[in-house]
């Protein structure tokens, strides 16, 4: 026999009744049910992401077959249930992180709080903050994380309940509920339509920078290529780079977790002047890897002679919109600026090595015209910050008093591969005026929607063509290429895109 209160019966069902037909729901479809359904699966997501059960395919299967996790606006996705299963941990990865998981290092605790769930055409949508709690309930230390944003959800129901269609994890300063998905992740609209994910340092010694790459950061790379004027015929990628009369080896470095890699390139038998640039200086760029034990590289780096920007060659500790973590910037052989990043908490699917994600910062001499160009004209949507003075992250790079300003863009058609852009003032700057052979220059990579327009577009902003005869060149690959260098002397090898496959 009941012993339930009628008043209290009577309470709940009115609390649900409301809770269906809320004048937010806006003429809602969804019933009480519904709402408790979904927050039920809201809920199972923690858990299941957080201890790996079945092998991250319990957490997988809270999505749709073609559900689509978004690992932050702009970043790379996991889509589909083997892709799923291995972003909680699983599936190939075999739940190492379980193995992984110390007092010292615990693994995240998912906790998901102020859940607004809104019908939608399609079934419904959602957004929460999402709070990585302390073990022993410490502020800002690396067992304590805080707050890290929030979720942006889709729901469908199917034969077997609700489920994601997507779910997109927002780090501040963006708002869940607020991100236009289909803008960020959407077919491009500008020139600018991808990218290989290629930063291309110039180096004098593609022996040493492999070492300093893959012996002491652990990374890996492929056998060189070498292209030489000798050949027979001259390889046509020589007259791209406009050395025709020279030779050119170059390997490829994978960075994990991330959709760039560095493509090193030594230019010999042209003359080459290297590069002795500055962090602030325009046209320089630091490849900041994201990494599990800064300290144990740094020791590593310091043991083999390598050189350290940051003042008292120790890791600063950053508290970020985005998470604390603990920076330190060491130079590779030729000088270019590489930042060791350790998160306060490692993502619990990051990959088994030390280095577990990548991205790349260019310094440019002028935010508003850079943004004419690669903004208005490009079609990249950077997210552009006002000039600040930050003394953690002066104290990183070694320049006191300097303001700085920073813009974020994702590369358009390759979300998850984020470019950022840093103008300094009040100090001392001194823009390159390099070759694409000389140690220390840099090279990115674009593929355009128009090969002719994109030219234009790059030289009235005030950049030039390097392709020998300025003409595209064919690679045997089908689309042509050109070599460009833009206003902050960054060398850029345009592709045109292909036809549709």
């Amino acid at each position: 026999m009941s012993t339930r209160s009628p008043m209290r019966g009577l309470a709940l069902g009115a609390l649900l009744a409301g809770v269906a037909a809320s004048p937010a729901a806006q003429g809602s479809t969804l019933t009480a049910l519904d709402y408790i359904e979904i927050q039920q699966l809201v809920n199972r997501y923690a858990f299941a992401i957080d201890n790996c059960t079945n092998n991250g395919y319990d957490y997988a299967d809270l999505y749709t077959p073609d559900g689509v996790f978004y690992w932050g606006v702009g970043s790379r996705k996991s889509v589909g249930r083997e892709q799923l299963a291995e972003a909680a941990g699983g599936g190939k990865n075999g739940c190492k992180k379980l193995e992984q998981a110390t007092a010292e290092n615990p693994l995240a605790t998912h906790t998901t709080v102020n859940l607004i769930i809104e019908p939608s055409p399609d079934g419904a949508s959602g957004k929460s903050y999402l709070v990585y709690p302390g073990v022993l309930g410490t502020h800002a230390d690396s067992t304590h994380s805080g707050h890290v944003g929030g979720y942006q959800d889709v729901y469908v129901k199917t034969a077997k309940g609700w489920r994601f269609k997507s779910r997109l994890h927002v780090f501040p300063p963006d708002v869940p509920g607020t991100v236009d998905i289909e803008k960020t992740y959407g077919p491009p609209t500008g020139d600018v339509v991808g990218s290989s994910g290629t930063v291309s340092p110039i180096v004098s010694s593609l022996e040493a920078t492999t070492r300093f790459y893959v012996d002491l950061l652990g990374l890996e790379s492929d056998t060189p290529t070498i292209a030489s004027a000798r050949d027979t015929p001259p390889p046509p990628i020589l007259r791209l780079e406009g050395t025709p009369d020279g030779r050119m080896r170059w390997n490829h470095v994978p960075y994990p977790g991330s959709g760039w890699r560095s493509e090193f390139l030594e230019f010999t038998e042209v003359e080459r002047t290297p590069v002795h640039a500055r962090i602030q200086d325009p046209g320089t760029a630091t490849v900041i890897l994201q990494v599990r034990d800064v300290d144990a590289l740094l020791a590593k780096l310091k043991h083999a002679g390598a050189a350290v920007l940051t003042p008292g060659a120790t890791p600063v500790a950053i508290q970020a919109a985005t998470g604390a973590y603990r920076a330190v910037v060491v130079l590779d052989p030729d000088g270019h600026f590489v930042e060791l990043r350790q998160p306060a908490l490692v993502p619990s699917n990051a990959p088994a090595g030390n280095v577990i994600g990548g991205h790349v910062r260019i310094a440019i001499a002028d935010t508003d015209a850079t943004m004419r160009l690669y903004r208005d004209q490009l079609g990249f949507a950077p997210r552009v910050g006002a000039f600040t003075t930050d003394k953690v992250f002066s104290a990183l790079i070694g320049l006191d008093n300097a303001q700085y300003r920073m813009a974020s863009a994702v590369i358009p058609g390759r979300p998850e591969l984020t470019l950022e852009f840093i103008e300094f003032r009040n100090v001392d700057r001194k823009p390159l005026r390099s070759r694409i052979q000389d140690p220390g220059s840099v090279r990115l990579s674009f593929n355009v929607r128009d090969l002719d327009a994109a030219v234009a577009k790059f030289t009235d902003a005030g950049g030039a063509v390097i392709t020998t005869g300025g003409k595209p060149v064919s690679l045997g690959q089908g689309a042509p290429y050109i070599v460009v260098r833009d206003l902050n002397n960054f060398y850029i090898i345009l592709r045109q895109q292909g036809p549709p496959q």
